[in-house]
């Protein structure tokens, strides 16, 4: 079976960060996106890199957002 991954943005607190921990439970492999770089980093050590990368910056920026969803495709 092929790798699922799911990029959420907002991961690091509420709504986001519930819908993170479920995919994580369920077997997939999240990329969140949020520009809280210190709760990001407390996430990637928490969740491990074998099932969250972090993407710390701002979803209204154009260059980061091609440049996220090219780092989660080559996952």
């Amino acid at each position: 079976m092929d790798k699922r991954i799911a990029i959420v943005t907002g991961s690091a607190l509420g709504l986001g960060y519930e819908l993170t921990r479920q995919l994580i439970e369920r077997g997939w492999f999240v990329c969140g996106v949020d520009f809280n770089a210190a709760r990001q980093q407390e996430l990637a050590e928490a969740f491990g890199p074998d099932r969250y990368r972090a993407l710390t910056g701002d979803i209204s920026d154009e260059a980061f957002v091609k440049a996220a969803v090219a780092e989660a495709s080559s996952i």
